[in-house]
């Protein structure tokens, strides 16, 4: 790969995007790619962070801007290290290489990927779906998958190359990189801008916690460094000009959905291509590759298995057994704990509840943490709302082919009059039945139901409507309901009628569904953020009964002497007797009321203390140390 080809079908720059590349960097632009970088990682040789410029930006900003017209000498220093890969690495290739760079080139390689990635989507083909501004890494998959399922269905036949990049990003060569971006036509300045950023690097290898001797590689993106994820995207638009020779040879014929519609699906690690074949059984001899059967790993993701049945889903269920094996829950406290269960449901199988429906689910408790149901419906429902605004997107020309969705279905084409709830919560047809029947298009648009001169609504009816009857009526609550509707020219939108301001969000959606899905009568939390998480799950405890109070370990089989509360040798001990009615407990609650000038209060039992809380008269300050 140390020579380039030019090729008339690499995409080139636009001249206003060259331009706007090698255009001077302003303030703005430093500010805004130092603020974008965590405020703790990348320390320079000195230990300052993102976070220490953030706090003196003022100060510091004149040396930061001037120095980011030129890379100074050392600051593309960086050390790496090794992550493993799996529990107990044995060779290399079972550990990840990341490089730790210091925080001065972290803000150079910040401002030139800030600035490539607004010109990436025009350079690369629609098939690289990572790191690409608008699409998502999952794209690809979900092509996949429908793809197969539809050569299934046809019971055609179907190769898939897949190819697997062994240290992908180590060996790139830097020739070959400058080459292809200079025939796609960057501004030599841009050039040897990257080409500053590859050759001034010089790396340390720690081991044991001791970097060794530093060395200048001659090759290779830094995994770590923000501008090698655009520039692996860039070699790789090489690789799949070079596959769509081999088609155009004649080699394999190109998968056709539709009339003219090539789909093809890539990824930065995996790159895949769907092409028919015509005979089967010495493939392999002709492409150099093995064989392979369904069903196969991608992106971590099963591809060709039943995901509807539960034993396909015993990897997932395995990472988190693993996440939250016993021995490691038993270290940590209840709040970790809690932590630890969040963590693991909200991130874990987020990939595998994005792509499928899950067979089962939990439910949730009274500390927030969801339904692993709710969750996985909501993803996929994110599926549709993209669906309905990424009209251009190649994943759902992908699905209008397959499964042939019409265009009108689409609400930015064309909304219905009478059919489409554009006005209120239900359509038009619902609410007055009588006039629809009337309606000489019933399949109008709204558009043909609005006329420009005069501004009016006009009305196609199959006979005339008589004065004082129930359909003129029925006319007149319409043209009232719309009276302060008026068309204007642009396209139609579609909104999320849960959460109109914010749009789609998996969170708010989530919340939702679990607010009318879960089974009622689960206690809700009273979260208060001013005290240390275990004493909020103290509080939840104590209102479920879950404390591990006399009766309760007597409940659970636990033999005592005796049930009574050695506080006060009076009653038996509950969470009712401990916090309300033991003469300790009243002691307590007699000194809190007399401090806040409050009417001593009676409590049938712990859940009615939040009840009496708010409905007491209390300034805020005074409310907050009350819940405390």
């Amino acid at each position: 790969m140390s020579s380039f080809h030019p090729s008339s079908r690499l995409m080139h720059l636009q001249s206003a995007h060259r331009e706007m590349l090698v255009s001077r960097f302003s303030e703005e632009d430093v500010w805004a790619a130092i603020w974008s970088c965590g405020s703790d990682k990348a320390p320079g040789p000195d230990g300052f962070s993102f976070r220490f410029i953030k706090r003196f930006w003022d100060l510091m900003k004149k040396d930061i801007c001037n120095f980011t017209a030129h890379i100074p000498n050392g600051c593309n220093s960086s050390f790496i290290t090794l992550i493993p890969k799996v529990d107990s690495p044995l060779i290399f290739k079972e550990y990840r290489p990341i490089s730790l760079i210091g925080v001065q080139y972290k803000i150079i390689a910040k401002l030139l990927a800030n600035r490539l990635a607004l010109v990436i989507d025009g350079l690369v083909n629609p098939v690289q779906s990572a790191f690409v501004k608008g699409i998502q890494i999952l794209d690809g998959h979900l092509m996949l998958n429908e793809i197969i399922q539809w050569y299934k269905r046809k019971k055609k036949k179907l190769m898939i190359l897949k190819v697997d990049f062994d240290k992908a990003y180590d060996s790139v060569s830097w020739e070959y990189l400058l080459q292809a971006m200079l025939h796609m036509g960057f501004d030599q300045r841009w050039i040897q801008w990257t080409k500053a950023c590859l050759v001034s690097s010089r790396t340390s290898i720690i081991v044991n916690g001791s970097p060794t001797k530093e060395y200048s590689p001659q090759r290779g993106l830094r995994q770590g460094d923000h501008l090698s994820h655009f520039l692996f995207i860039l070699v790789m638009e090489g690789l799949h000009v070079a596959l769509e020779d081999v088609v155009n040879h004649g080699y394999f014929e190109l998968l056709l959905l539709g009339v003219g519609s090539q789909i093809k699906s890539s990824k930065i690690e995996f790159v895949w291509y769907m092409y028919t074949i015509s005979t089967s059984g010495r493939d392999g001899c002709y492409t150099g590759c093995a064989p392979a059967d369904f069903s196969f790993s991608y992106l971590g993701l099963s591809v060709g298995a039943n995901m509807n049945r539960v034993v396909n889903w015993k990897t997932v269920i395995q990472k988190f057994e693993k996440h939250l094996a016993t021995s490691k829950v038993n270290l940590l406290y209840v709040g970790g704990r809690l932590t630890l269960i969040k963590s693991v449901l909200n991130s874990l199988g987020i990939y595998y509840m994005s792509m499928f429906k899950i067979p089962s689910s939990i439910d949730r408790g009274g500390l927030g943490i969801g339904s692993l149901k709710s969750f996985n419906m909501v993803l996929l429902v994110k599926w549709r709302w993209r669906f309905y605004h990424k009209g251009e997107a190649l994943w759902v020309k992908v699905i209008h082919n397959i499964h042939r969705v019409h265009d009108e279905l689409v609400m930015e084409k064309n909304t219905r009059f009478w059919n489409d709830i554009w006005i209120g919560e239900e359509s038009l047809f619902s609410q007055f039945s009588i006039l629809y029947a009337l309606e000489e298009l019933k399949d109008c648009w709204v558009a043909n139901r609005w006329r420009d001169i005069g501004w009016v609504w006009s009305w196609s009816w199959n006979r005339q409507i008589r004065d004082g009857g129930v359909t003129a009526s029925q006319l007149s609550c319409l043209i009232e309901l719309i009276s302060h509707v008026s068309c204007v020219d642009r396209p139609d939108n579609s909104e999320w009628a849960i959460s109109y301001d914010d749009g789609f969000t998996v969170n708010n959606i989530r919340n939702h569904i679990d607010n009318i899905t879960l089974l009622e009568g689960v206690t809700e939390m009273r979260w208060c953020k001013l005290v240390p998480i275990k004493l909020n799950i103290h509080l939840w405890r104590t209102i479920i009964d879950r404390l591990p109070t006399r009766v309760n370990l007597v409940n659970r089989g636990i033999d005592l002497t005796s049930m009574i509360c050695p506080m006060c040798s009076s009653q038996i001990e509950d969470c009712s007797h401990v916090f309300l009615i033991c003469d300790v407990a009243k002691e307590i609650w007699n000194k809190v009321v007399k401090w806040f000038d409050l009417p001593f209060p009676l409590f049938l039992n712990v859940s009615e203390i939040l009840s009496w809380i708010d409905s007491t008269t209390l300034s805020h300050m005074k409310r907050i140390v009350v819940e405390e």
